[in-house]
């Protein structure tokens, strides 16, 4: 296994829900990050979960203690890279970010 780190910015550590939205399936997926840098993040999701490499989403960030997101809270991304999960039956999703999350701001 490589240990080249392709990471174009750092990450920092967050652990906060979120939702995707794919949009290919216009199907909205709950998750949760683990960390996030102003070009992407790590994203862990079910396994069950149908989503690919390539797949275009859009990724909101909970900041407040709501289910309700605002169509302005969402960001365009791509997946670029799934793994497995740290949890049993889950997975990992890496996702490039067309801009950055407030949080790394």
């Amino acid at each position: 296994m490589s240990s080249i780190d392709r990471r174009s910015s750092p990450r920092l550590p967050l652990v906060k829900p979120a939702k995707i939205f794919l949009r290919g399936t216009w199907r909205y997926l709950p998750a949760k990050t683990r960390d996030v840098s102003t070009s992407g993040a790590l994203l862990e999701l079910s396994e069950d979960r149908d989503v690919h490499v390539g797949d275009t989403v859009d990724l909101a960030i909970a900041e407040r203690a709501s289910a309700i997101l605002r169509t302005d809270e969402f960001i365009a991304g791509r997946i670029v890279r799934i793994s497995p999960g740290q949890q049993p039956g889950s997975i990992t999703a890496a996702v490039h970010l067309s801009r950055p999350p407030a949080h790394t701001l």
